[in-house]
């Protein structure tokens, strides 16, 4: 039976999150996966696909950049070499013309040169003065930063850049070379070829286009390949955090490994042999709740170092609910009937305690014993264990009625509650050991439960002073009580009731452990 805490205030018990998970689901690491696989993240898939991606554009580019500079490079040398090579047949052809001053043959031959389509001029020129020109020239007035014929005419050949232009802005790139037309060892004048850089250029471009969208194909083949390779890569780790998505949620899976001989197969084989024990962990866990508190189980758990004889001291509240007529009860009778009523009984009990953030402490015959402020502190432990008992007493009453509404015997209960230093700890031997508290505090609530009347609940001044008491239960005192073992009678305190808020947070718990009761 599940059932929510009904105090809201409970200073100092109110568990965190994090605490209500078992112990096994509170291991660092665990939390942290988890947290980082709730928050928003970037998946394991794109990063390594994108940094896949990312080197793969970047050496393609590399490459694709390379492959060009290397391209404009040829088509320059080839220029290079095809406008030295025209210049300086022209300047042989161009000896004897010029030798004989044979200017029509020079016309004819300049005519016949620049008829070609990479040509866009031709010139022969003697001590720097055209003899005959054909098509553009360098030396025109169109002709920008064209070198002065100074640099252009030497002994040896020459080659310069230069465009004509429209305004500030280049119409056409062009590139001359020069050779001087010699006859045996006299230089009789230069050649000169202008070639057309645009048709470089143009070449160039397509090739450009070419290998730019051969690159582009590969870059987006390699790029979904590279997603591909990154989905298949992570997949195995995405296994692995959901898995520990769903160890924290508190389910257990194992992860397939069998097809793995890696590191990955490696982490997966120890990811599965933690789970295995983690679930066993979970189910030693469950059982052991079964016969001790389960903070207690899940404190010993978590800290098995711990499990030894000795205690601390601590301030809380101790509950002893027992029935009453109990030896005359068992006599009629059966045993069967009797263990049934105890478990019926003592299952409500145990979850009144719960839900008022008490830890059931021990079964004794027909007695309960409830701890309130252990194992974990609680400031408010007074007030939380009066409002069990008001809680165990309407739970009582309507059981009762369900057996008078099937002609059996009512079954009442008497309750003592009392507050103080008490020792906590593991009380036993080394081989059996038990949590429980121990102390004059308990002594006293079990002598206060022993003294009250038939389903009467009895605490004792030092609960009655506890913080916020006195303001939320209704409290009647009674006549002084004798103790046995005690010198000083006690003066015990009546509990008639709840007050505001806390009534009606009862009655809410009332419900929900049995939905047919209404009203307090």
């Amino acid at each position: 039976m599940r059932v929510k805490t009904i105090l809201p205030d409970q200073v100092g018990t109110a568990r965190s999150k994090a605490s209500r998970w078992p112990a096994y689901l509170r291991l660092p690491w665990l939390r942290s996966l988890a947290g980082k696989l709730r928050g928003p993240s970037v998946s394991i898939t794109l990063k390594w696909s994108l940094s896949i991606s990312a080197l793969i554009v970047m050496g393609m580019g590399l490459l694709g950049s390379t492959l060009l500079a290397q391209q404009e490079r040829n088509y320059l040398r080839q220029m290079e070499a095809f406008g030295h090579a025209m210049v300086e047949q022209l300047a042989f052809a161009a000896a004897e013309p010029m030798m004989a001053d044979d200017a029509f043959s020079l016309n004819v031959m300049a005519s016949r040169e620049a008829q070609s389509e990479r040509v866009l001029g031709v010139g022969i020129y003697r001590q720097g003065e055209p003899v005959t020109e054909a098509g553009l020239s360098p030396f025109a007035e169109q002709g920008v930063n064209s070198p002065p014929p100074a640099s252009i005419f030497g002994d040896a050949p020459f080659q310069f850049r230069w465009s004509m232009r429209q305004g500030s802005t280049p119409t056409r790139k062009a590139l001359s070379f020069v050779a001087p037309i010699q006859f045996e060892d006299v230089i009789a004048g230069h050649a000169l070829v202008t070639l057309d850089r645009d048709i470089m250029d143009e070449g160039f471009k397509q090739v450009a286009k070419a290998i730019a969208i051969a690159t582009l194909i590969l870059i987006a083949l390699t790029v979904t390949m590279a997603f591909a390779l990154g989905r298949r890569l992570s997949r195995p780790i995405q296994d692995l955090a959901a898995a520990g998505e769903a160890m924290g949620k508190g389910g257990l899976d194992r992860l397939e490994t069998h097809r793995r001989r890696d590191e990955i197969g490696s982490i997966m084989d120890t990811f599965n042999y933690m789970a295995d024990g983690l679930l066993e962990k979970e189910r030693v866990e469950a059982a052991l709740s079964r016969y001790i508190s389960p903070n207690v189980a899940k404190s010993i758990l978590a800290n098995p170092e711990q499990a030894t004889l000795g205690g601390q001291p601590i301030e809380g509240s101790v509950l002893f609910c027992d029935i009453v007529g109990f030896t005359q009860l068992s006599e009629s009778l059966p045993p069967t009937e009797v263990a049934a009523l105890l478990n019926e009984y003592f299952g409500y009990i145990a979850v009144a305690g719960h839900s008022c953030a008490g830890t059931v402490d021990k079964f004794i015959g027909d007695c309960v014993m409830v701890v309130f402020g252990a194992p974990d502190p609680d400031l408010h432990h007074g007030l939380h264990a009066v409002t069990c008992a008001v809680l165990i007493q309407e739970i009582v009453r309507h059981l009762n009625k369900r057996r008078v509404a099937v002609s059996k015997s009512p079954v009442y209960f008497r309750i003592g509650v009392n507050s103080g230093a008490m020792l906590a700890g593991n009380m036993g031997a080394p081989e059996r050991m038990q949590f429980t508290v121990v102390g004059d505090t308990v002594n006293l609530a079990s002598r206060l439960c022993s003294g009250a009347a038939v389903g009467q609940t009895l605490i004792s001044c030092q609960t009655a002073e506890q913080p916020r008491v006195r303001e939320q239960v209704r409290l009647v005192q009674q006549p002084p009580m004798a103790i046995r073992g005690r010198r000083q009678p006690v003066d015990p305190i009546s509990v008639e009731g709840l007050n505001g808020i806390y009534r009606k947070r009862v009655q809410q718990a009332l419900e929900r452990i049995l939905p047919s009761a209404s009203g307090l």
